[in-house]
């Protein structure tokens, strides 16, 4: 991987970790470094293909465990937090790709 590549993919990693922040999921108003934790992996899932369900799963496992370990009520259920957002997501990421 030349240098030209790791930037791309850290502008990559910099404007997904925009995107959770400005999605806020847990409604937290935080700082725009809360959600960095989640950009790289989710970068690394984006770059290799995985299912829309395994990178929402993930997500929302993320969420709702390390952000909030105590939930009020029960995690995910049927419905999960991060589907739409996942879905954008990942078509954002595939138009980085071909520009």
């Amino acid at each position: 991987m030349d240098q030209q590549q790791r930037r791309a993919i850290t502008r990559h990693a910099d404007a997904l970790s925009k995107r959770i922040w400005r999605w806020d999921p847990l409604a937290l108003s935080p700082p725009e470094d809360e959600y960095d934790r989640l950009s790289w992996p989710l970068l690394r899932m984006l770059r290799h293909d995985a299912p829309a369900d395994e990178i929402t799963h993930w997500l929302d496992d993320q969420l709702f465990h390390f952000f909030d370990p105590k939930p009020v009520s029960s995690a995910p259920t049927e419905t999960p937090t991060s589907t739409k957002f996942v879905a954008d997501t990942i078509t954002w990421f595939k138009g980085l790709e071909t520009t």
